[in-house]
């Protein structure tokens, strides 16, 4: 991914933000806002509270993920369904010392909130154990969300369209 976003850097296919953004709904303001006009990837340098970058958008449009995957052919199910098969090992990191790009934790990243309660931010649910149990609950706490709620109705014939755009 490093070597990705590093060549990404060097072309100039990824947006770079350099001034210092907050993570709490700022980056996601940011985001939203660069994707009415581009599918590029963005790259913050300078996240608030954290000595991390963050990339996002990194796969925005088909031909970028496809090409990742060695699929800019076109034939991304099958390149998929063959390392769905063949699973490629995780490179190995190394670590630089002064770099931009470091090994970190999932503690040490910076924590991106997309709307109030995202992630039930400082909530902790306790869900049963017992599906039905689980099920009543998950509902009430869907009932009780303020956010806007959507039923989505998707037929067979719509999703298996979307794999074909």
């Amino acid at each position: 991914m490093k070597d990705l976003i590093e060549r990404w850097i060097a072309s100039g296919d990824i947006q770079i933000v350099e001034r210092e953004v907050d993570p709490k709904f700022e980056c996601a303001a940011v985001i939203a806002r660069a994707q009415q006009e581009s599918d590029r990837p963005i790259l913050f340098r300078n996240v608030k509270g954290s000595d991390l970058p963050v990339a996002s958008n990194l796969f925005g449009s088909r031909q970028r993920l496809s090409e990742y995957l060695g699929a800019g052919d076109g034939h991304f199910c099958q390149r998929w369904a063959t390392l769905m098969k063949n699973p490629v090992a995780s490179p190995t990191v190394e670590p630089e010392a002064n770099g931009e790009f470091r090994s970190a934790t999932l503690d040490e990243l910076p924590q991106l909130t997309y709307i109030e309660k995202d992630a039930l931010i400082n909530e902790t649910i306790d869900l049963p154990m017992d599906s039905a149990a689980w099920e009543t609950k998950l509902n009430d706490l869907i009932a009780n969300s303020t956010h806007e709620k959507k039923v989505v109705e998707v037929s067979n014939e719509d999703f298996t369209a979307s794999y074909r755009r």
